[in-house]
């Protein structure tokens, strides 16, 4: 249990203290806001707010962590303060525009509960929160979340910066900066310590850095605000009709053409093997209508695919919910137009395609049945299509 330091009374308690952070713009060092942080006891391994941050999450405390920094964010603020908390943890209604609220988004909270990560960054961000995806760069997996999540900050892991270039910098670099281009994305670094980090961080792409080169303070009245330039926050995405399908988005953008079934299998598996060879910046995704459907020869296929990929997720009625050998498995509800639905969806940061098709309930041969299916590349569409079939789920 974490709890304000001046509250702290019994010996299960941990006693947090608050600090403010600057968040400078690393090429002239101007003030574009500043992050309320909490670092537990000085002199221990849980002193630095990240340490704090991962060991509570390992707890699974953080949202009594959180309970103790909503507590303490100001209603109001001479300039732009971030108020950060992760996806479990409660709103703050009413405050101030002065107090940017952003909800923090791991590659570790995907992989575990990926449709409630969706949902939740969704409803925030419709809420009028910011979605900030954390400790990019700490491990491939986080790249893949970008073009899915489309976060409004990101936060570079402070070993991206801590290190010489080398393949995996590059990767990173590369996908944050497609999903800066597309959406306005502000990349802030995080562990800028020194003159070399700052240079580092900018060329990286980043355009804004927090860490030792620029001193916390115990208050917000100890930072000086003669030169803020505000973070430049992008504008909210749409919101997409929930109801959505695959076959409905991208039908409604290209004409069906008509196949029997074996020609959808064979693009299928083509699908799939592009998306292993995206590696972990990949996230596939397969409905299937039926179980019966899922073979074990597809089952072998999509087994291969998850030891590649970030995320391999399939979908079925008389599905279990489940994950078995780094697939995850979900049931569909009989009444679910999902289940007149093929769909084969792989997203990434540099390639994107989503196959639908849509079952016409016609050909008495499996492999002679008919469906009408369309396909994109486009990536924007192949997001509305994956984050139709994930929202589907708790």
């Amino acid at each position: 249990m974490f709890v304000a330091a001046n509250r702290a009374t019994e010996s299960s308690q941990i006693a947090v203290n608050s600090r403010w952070a600057p968040v400078r713009r690393l090429h002239d060092g101007a003030l574009a806001a500043v992050e309320l942080q909490l670092c537990g006891p000085p002199g221990t391994r849980l002193s630095a707010p990240r340490a704090l941050r991962e060991s509570a999450r390992a707890m699974q405390e953080t949202q009594s962590l959180d309970a103790v920094k909503l507590a303490i964010a100001p209603q109001s603020a001479p300039m732009p303060v971030l108020v950060s908390v992760d996806l479990e943890s409660p709103t703050v209604p009413g405050i101030s525009e002065s107090v940017l609220h952003v909800i923090t988004i791991t590659h570790h909270a995907f992989a575990e509960q990926p449709a409630y990560a969706l949902r939740a960054a969704i409803e925030a961000r419709d809420a009028g929160r910011l979605i900030a995806l954390d400790s990019v760069g700490s491990a491939p997996q986080s790249i893949a979340l970008l073009p899915l999540i489309e976060p409004d900050i990101v936060i570079f892991s402070p070993e991206l910066i801590a290190r010489r270039a080398d393949a995996d910098v590059s990767r990173t670099v590369h996908s944050v900066a497609s999903c800066a281009e597309r959406h306005g994305t502000v990349l802030i670094a995080d562990g800028v310590d020194s003159e070399l980090h700052r240079r580092r961080a900018l060329a990286t792409g980043a355009t804004h850095g927090m860490g030792k080169l620029y001193e916390p303070a115990t208050s917000l009245a100890e930072i000086t605000t003669e030169h803020v330039a505000p973070l430049p926050i992008p504008p909210a995405a749409p919101t997409r009709a929930v109801g959505e399908t695959p076959f409905t988005i991208v039908s409604g953008l290209r004409a069906p053409v008509r196949s029997a079934k074996r020609l959808l299998i064979e693009m299928s598996i083509g699908l799939e093997t592009l998306a292993s060879g995206l590696g972990r910046d990949a996230i596939c995704v397969g409905t299937f209508q039926y179980a019966e459907n899922f073979t074990e020869r597809t089952a072998a296929r999509w087994r291969n695919l998850a030891r590649h990929v970030t995320y391999a997720g399939v979908y079925g009625v008389g599905m279990s919910l489940t994950a078995i050998d780094g697939v995850h498995h979900a049931p569909l509800d009989t009444s679910d137009p999902l289940t007149s639905e093929w769909n084969v969806i792989v997203l990434s940061p540099h390639f994107s395609c989503v196959l639908s098709a849509l079952d016409l309930r016609r050909g008495t041969a499996d492999q002679d049945r008919e469906f009408d299916y369309v396909v994109s590349y486009d990536s924007d569409v192949v997001k509305r299509s994956a984050r139709a079939v994930l929202r589907h789920f708790e």
